[in-house]
């Protein structure tokens, strides 16, 4: 389940955003997006993962 998706530009923070316009905040200079995830199924990571281009999976595996 999502818990909280916050993009931050230069520092401060910009707007909570969704899943799906993770990758739209990637591209901007000097900006971090937090994601906050609990319990999250194979599924739901897979999902926050690809809008990411994470390619590690979370220290805890999800289930």
């Amino acid at each position: 389940m999502l818990i909280n998706c916050v993009a931050y530009q230069f520092g401060r923070k910009n707007a909570e955003r969704n899943i799906e316009q993770i990758s739209d905040y990637l591209k901007r200079p000097d900006c971090f997006v937090g994601v906050a995830l609990r319990d999250p199924t194979k599924p739901s990571w897979r999902k926050c993962a690809s809008s990411s281009r994470c390619t590690r999976w979370p220290s805890r595996t999800p289930t």
